[in-house]
């Protein structure tokens, strides 16, 4: 299941979705409400933390020095969280971590680019 429009800015279209037979939600408010794991980009709000259920796993950055108040929110409401910026940075987990595995792709591109 997806947030209606989410992959607009990366050149994906609801019906592109709907035909690799992804479920659209009609808003976030309505993902979080049904799904049983919650995948985000950026660090949840507040207000989506809030929305969060017993039982339900939020995986996203939270960076727990800044956001404590976040994960304490999480847990009060019984959701499980994990906290891809927690990912170590040793060879074993690079394929996880976001830093590493995005500098890869961005190595991939340039000589897409170069090549161009």
């Amino acid at each position: 299941m997806i947030e209606t429009g989410a992959g607009l800015r990366a050149g994906f279209t609801d019906a592109a979705y709907e035909a690799a037979g992804v479920e659209i939600a009609a808003s976030a408010e309505a993902l979080w409400d049904v799904a049983d794991i919650v995948a985000k980009v950026r660090p949840p709000t507040p207000d989506e933390l809030g929305r969060t259920r017993e039982g339900q796993l939020v995986i996203s950055f939270f960076y727990r020095a800044q956001n404590g108040d976040l994960l304490d929110l999480a847990k009060d409401k019984g959701a499980s969280v994990i906290a891809m910026d927690m990912v170590p940075r040793i060879s074993r987990a690079q394929k996880m971590d976001a830093l590493s595995s995005m500098a890869n792709i961005a190595g991939y591109r340039a000589v897409i680019e170069a090549g161009n």
